[in-house]
Parts: structure tokens; C-alpha cells; sequence
């Protein structure tokens, strides 16, 4: 924030960083903590569980939106639900557990890139402008996502067994070091960029008071319910545990802005 107001780095400057990070330096994490992790049966289930955890938190934002002052109640929805993994909740997961962790948030993540690209964005839409897209397009949007690339291959990677033997090898030795010098400096980038784009409103604070007591509380009620439901079935798992409490505690998903046309929308989806 001190760098915006100061002019000290520019918003190109930042929107290059930001593009360094969300094309490379994510992509390259995801990959490697989905390639060198198990993924089993638990991987589904904890994939199913946000799914259904996501879907619920929609329907609760249409339940709740009254609660909002008009133009900006219709968006409730879409911002009382969603994670903004990749640009915060990685950052965050990360700094606390460390990149060698980063497979077990980016493997309930893909259940909120599914959600968000599939769902969400589809009635977002429909509500904008009542323009229906296409399953086609929003395949075709989900593979051009180096984030989402990246969750593919490295699952693949991962049930093939083929990124055991390659790290194993010589060059698994290369791609390691390779992996740490780029993904080094991720989450301080990351936190940057986040930090730099955050312009308040007074306008629309009280407004945006309401929207973020309202996602706080569902999403602490349903983080307790994931976490005690883990316990119910014998699954206890601390770095899953942080990883839902960190997961549950960020912003909904910055991929939303991108559907809305109205101005006071988008400042406000960003508040």
C-alpha cells in the first residue's frame, strides 16, 4: 500500500509481478506438490467435501442476500463463497507449513477452480447480462489457466508413479533446485500485490462490513463442520486441518471480477 501511494512501483510493475507469479511460479508449485504426493481415496473425498461445502455457501448467499443494500446484493453469493487460492491461501498455507506441503491446500483447491469456472461463473452470467456460456467455453477458459494445467498434470503425474522415478534420477536432483530458485520468492510477491491493490471506499465500507461479517460466519461454521467430520471419520490430519482453517479464512475467488460488467460491482467484489 505504501509503494502505491508513494508511486514507488507502478501498476505495470505490479501487473508484471502478478503475471510472473499466477504463470510460473504457481504453476511450477502446484505441479511439483501434486506430482510428489499420494493422492488416494482421501484426495476424492476431501475434494467432494468442498464441492459440497461450496455449493451449500452459494445457496446461503442467495438465503442471505436481503441483508445487502441494493445494487450490490445480487453479488453476495458470488463473494460469500469461493477462495482466492492461488494468490493468497498458497502464500499463506505455504509460509506456514512450507512449499514441500503445498499439494495438501492445492488438492482441496481444485474443487473451488471446478466450482468457480463450472457453477458460479455460469449464473453470474446469467444474472449479468442473461447471456448463457457455453460448456465448451468454459472448458476451453479452464485449460488456458496455468494454475489449472498445472493441477492436471500434476495429479496425472502423481497416479502415473512417473514423477517417483524421475526424482529419483539425476534430473529429479536438477528440477529440484530449479523448483526451490524459482518458487523462492512466491508468497513475499504474492503478498505484495495483494497488499498494493487493496484501495478502501468509504462508501461502500459499511457495505462491505456486512458482506465480510457474513462470509466470516458461514465459512467458520462450515470450517468446524469440515474439521469435525474429518475427526467423526478417524482422518485426523493436522496439515489438512491448517489447511482448511487457512483456506476458509481468505478472500472468495478474484476470477468473479472478470464476469462482472458493472463498475460499482467490480469495487466492490474487490472491497
Amino acid at each position: 500500500m505504501i509503494c502505491r501511494k508513494s508511486n514507488y512501483i507502478s501498476a505495470d510493475c505490479v501487473d508484471g509481478i502478478k503475471k510472473i507469479v499466477v504463470n510460473i511460479k504457481l504453476p511450477i508449485a502446484v505441479f511439483h506438490g501434486l506430482a510428489t504426493s499420494v493422492l488416494g481415496k482421501e484426495t476424492i473425498f476431501n475434494i467432494g467435501m468442498m464441492f459440497v461445502i461450496l455449493c451449500v455457501t452459494f445457496i446461503l448467499g442467495f438465503v442471505l442476500k436481503h441483508f445487502i443494500r441494493k445494487p450490490y446484493d445480487k453479488y453476495l453469493p458470488f463473494i460469500a463463497c469461493g477462495y482466492e487460492g492461488g494468490m493468497i491461501g498458497y502464500s499463506l498455507y505455504t509460509g506456514l507449513v512450507g512449499v514441500e506441503n503445498l499439494s495438501v491446500i492445492a488438492v482441496i483447491d481444485i474443487a473451488a477452480l471446478l466450482f468457480t469456472f463450472s457453477i458460479m461463473s455460469n449464473v453470474l452470467v446469467l444474472i449479468e447480462d442473461g447471456k448463457k456460456v457455453s460448456v465448451i467455453e468454459i472448458v476451453q477458459n479452464a485449460f488456458k489457466t496455468p494454475a489449472f494445467l498445472a493441477v492436471i498434470l500434476g495429479i496425472l503425474a502423481s497416479v502415473s508413479g512417473l514423477m517417483n522415478g524421475f526424482m529419483l534420477s539425476p534430473a529429479g536432483v536438477i528440477w529440484t533446485t530449479m523448483k526451490d530458485m524459482i518458487t523462492a520468492a512466491m508468497s513475499p510477491m504474492i503478498l505484495l500485490v495483494v497488499g498494493y491493490e487493496v484501495q478502501l471506499n468509504r462508501e461502500l465500507l459499511g457495505t462491505c462490513l456486512k458482506t465480510v461479517i457474513i462470509r466470516a460466519v458461514m465459512q467458520l461454521i462450515f470450517a468446524i463442520a469440515a474439521i469435525s467430520l474429518i475427526h467423526i471419520l478417524g482422518r485426523s490430519d493436522r496439515l489438512l486441518e491448517i489447511a482448511i482453517i487457512v483456506y476458509m479464512s481468505i478472500p472468495g475467488s478474484m476470477g468473479i471480477q472478470a464476469f462482472i460488467k458493472d463498475e460499482d460491482g467490480k469495487v466492490y467484489s474487490k472491497l
